[in-house]
């Protein structure tokens, strides 16, 4: 049994509880500096971090922003009300202002249809008259 120290949470464990760095010889692997609970505590914060910095830089809102808005929908969106794991940040592509959130489908639709409101009309009327 071998003993090695997280530099994270500072516990001793054994090297089973650290991932194996895999490298192509003459290196020789080694294992990871933080163990696997570690691991995964960061890997989900440094994806926090990223979808936060997206979320400002792309649409000006932080991730909590977009998680309180996607909690008051209750995860709905705000065309269909399908209820999603995720949504889409709908913006005006003219202002860059936040529209709503959408499912794939509808984000992708109203995209298709070129943001247009009177295309959409078209689109429903051709739908009515089609049935």
């Amino acid at each position: 049994m071998s003993i090695k120290k997280c530099t994270r949470c500072e516990q001793e464990k054994d090297t089973s509880e650290f991932y194996l760095i895999k490298r192509p010889p003459p290196r020789a692997p080694s294992l990871y500096r933080h163990c696997k609970a570690c691991c995964s505590i960061v890997s989900r914060e440094n994806r926090d971090y990223s979808r936060n910095w997206e979320l400002k830089k792309q649409y000006n809102i932080t991730l909590e922003d977009y998680n309180n808005q996607v909690k008051d929908r209750c995860s709905k969106c705000d065309i269909c009300k399908k209820t999603e794991k995720s949504l889409h940040v709908d913006h005006d592509h003219e202002t860059g202002l936040v529209r709503g959130f959408l499912c794939g489908s509808c984000n992708r639709g109203i995209g298709l249809l070129q943001d247009s409101v009177q295309i959409c009309l078209e689109a429903a009327k051709y739908l009515e008259r089609t049935k």
